[in-house]
């Protein structure tokens, strides 16, 4: 018997608008729904979590957003909770709805996820059922047992005597789950497969102010626990790719900074917490290294190259397993001085999407120019 466990509503003061839909790929990339409390979330680290000693609630402050975790004796802000998240963002770009089709009953209708252990298996590439729903199980309270606090804005034209421009200021307080489905004993493994819904605000802003993000679902074979920064990695080359892309910034395209990806992954120790007591290199260098080995390794880059602000290569990893150089033992301090160059592996081709915003830049611009000259000439 299905029973289910719920949170209370919170209510969102967004109003319900258009969003850019997402763009077609070739199936070697999903398309995730993304928005700033997810995008902190992913940044997130375990070793950040502030606990209130009299509430027992712990709070995460990532880039202005407040990560609150209801419950400190769950697994919280962990690499595995994550992969389900974004699990569930891949599900709910594929069920929100469209640019002009967004209402409150349609953003309603797309909340609901399900994820069956089968499927967690396959895109895992795990063999023992036991663990695969240990680690859903626990992911998934991990997520019903956090929230998030952000503020948006959104810049939108509305009717007033005249036509203008107006930016909303928007704060938002929400679960990320809100509802999940368990059976008789608890076990949020009902019927073969976990069931949530994301809450209602998390869905309408992904839906309203969010966007889509190309992700290579080869990011759900990296195993955690060998590999604890690995997910953090990908997500932040994903994100920062798809920024460089929609702002066309093609000079900063496949590359990004060692000192960027640091401060990404807040799981890694921190230089200025370890220096005194040594082994930066075993600590620092060595285990984000073989991090963005493993990128190469489940196929989410090609190859990539350390090199310094002069250009010249120090080291590099491609795909066929072949390392040249090495970065040997390295300072910290010239370690976190070089750029990394990536090549991302089978990235879907951006043509239309980018053709089709800058039509949307072009056309804006004309209709503003059209209607400063209609006041000029008032």
């Amino acid at each position: 018997m299905k029973k289910n466990i719920t949170a209370p509503i919170q209510g969102s003061s967004l109003p319900v608008s258009s969003s850019i839909g997402p763009f077609e790929s070739d199936g070697s990339f999903h398309m995730i729904a993304q928005a700033k409390p997810v995008h902190d979330y992913m940044a997130a680290s375990r070793k950040d979590i502030r606990v209130d000693p009299i509430t027992n609630i712990g709070t995460v402050e990532k880039n202005g957003t407040t990560i609150i975790l209801q419950d400190v004796t769950l697994k919280n802000c962990t690499p595995k909770a994550k992969k389900l998240l974004l699990m569930g963002l891949d599900i709910f770009a594929d069920q929100m709805p469209r640019r002009n089709e967004i209402t409150a009953e349609a953003i309603n209708k797309s909340r609901r996820i399900r994820i069956t252990v089968t499927d967690y298996m396959g895109k895992c590439h795990l063999s023992d059922r036991k663990n695969a729903g240990d680690a859903l199980r626990e992911s998934v309270k991990s997520l019903f047992a956090t929230s998030a606090e952000w503020t948006s804005t959104k810049d939108y034209y509305k009717q007033d005597g005249k036509r203008r421009r107006s930016k909303g200021v928007y704060h938002h307080k929400a679960r990320f789950v809100d509802y999940i489905a368990i059976d008789e004993s608890g076990d949020p493994i009902n019927g073969g497969a976990v069931e949530f819904d994301f809450s209602y605000t998390l869905a309408e802003s992904l839906a309203s102010l969010g966007y889509v993000m190309p992700v290579n679902p080869a990011v759900y074979l990296i195993n955690p626990h060998d590999h604890p920064y690995s997910i953090q990695l990908a997500w932040k080359i994903f994100a920062l790719h798809n920024n460089n892309i929609n702002n066309r910034n093609t000079e900063r395209l496949n590359w990004i900074t060692v000192d960027t990806l640091l401060s990404a992954v807040d799981d890694l120790p921190r230089y200025e917490d370890i220096w005194k007591t040594g082994g930066i290199y075993n600590r620092i260098i060595e285990p984000f290294n073989q991090d963005m080995k493993e990128l190469v390794n489940v196929g989410i880059l090609d190859s990539f190259a350390y090199y310094t602000t002069d250009g010249k290569e120090v080291a590099s990893y491609s795909s066929n397993g072949e390392e040249k150089k090495g970065l040997g033992d390295i300072s910290y301090e010239f370690f976190s001085s070089l750029i990394i160059k990536y090549v991302l592996s089978a990235y879907p081709d951006q043509t239309q999407r980018i053709e089709a915003k800058q039509k949307q830049i072009a056309a804006a611009i004309k209709r503003r120019a059209a209607i400063a000259d209609k006041k000029k000439n008032a």
